[in-house]
């Protein structure tokens, strides 16, 4: 998406998209439950409560995250004559190259997750 045009068709968008929402959605559960399995069985319904209220606290502050970044990236190219809509091309760049730093570091992150022992 990092590489998206005004140009590019719509299916190829609408298709990276897809592929995009698919991976967090095969990520984001086997995730949860790792971190779920790492607790004594009596602090199941604790952690369960207090991941998902940071998943929804993370989501928020990831959504104005990124959106500052787009009024960051439209701005940092406003100078150069750029129609309004090739401005935001290049904030949604900058969001996006965001997005993969922070699903980089995630992966990386994910091999510190230990399994709960039997």
């Amino acid at each position: 998406m990092i590489f998206f045009t005004p140009e590019t068709n719509l299916l190829l968008v609408a298709g990276a998209y897809a592929f995009r929402i698919i991976g967090i959605a095969t990520v984001m559960m086997p995730t949860f439950t790792e971190g779920l399995n790492a607790l004594p069985i009596d602090l199941y319904v604790h952690g369960n409560a207090a991941a998902s209220t940071a998943r929804q606290i993370a989501g928020s502050l990831g959504t104005a995250v990124l959106m500052m970044i787009i009024a960051f990236g439209s701005k940092h190219v406003a100078g150069n004559n750029m129609l309004q809509a090739e401005q935001l091309n290049y904030g949604y760049r900058y969001a996006f190259l965001a997005s993969f730093v922070f699903a980089l570091i995630g992966f990386v992150l994910s091999f510190w997750l230990k399994s709960k022992q039997q």
